[in-house]
């Protein structure tokens, strides 16, 4: 019965550190995904240049949209989708 204790308590006490070592892993994936493979200028590039101004209602908005949903899937994104809502009475081009 002792041991179990004992095996409890060393359980206990290794959890945490585990935890924070796993919290540093994706801290660390991170700064290594922002530093070697980053993408927000190839983005920026395509939203601004390709697609353009993103008015409320607008084609370049629909698109934009519809883009960053297919991005969200490329990179495993699960339930990724558009929401609908009420018409806008004037659209802007």
């Amino acid at each position: 019965m002792k041991r179990y204790a004992l095996l409890a308590f060393g359980l206990l006490v290794a959890l945490p550190a585990l935890a924070v070592e796993s919290e540093q892993d994706v801290v660390d994936r991170i700064i290594d995904e922002g530093k070697n493979r980053n993408q927000v200028m190839t983005h920026l590039t395509y939203l601004t240049k390709r697609i353009g101004a993103r008015l409320t209602g607008s084609p370049q908005l629909q698109r934009a949209c519809e883009w960053t949903v297919s991005k969200f899937k490329e990179y495993g994104l699960q339930n990724v989708h558009l929401e609908q809502w009420g018409t806008v009475p004037v659209g802007f081009e």
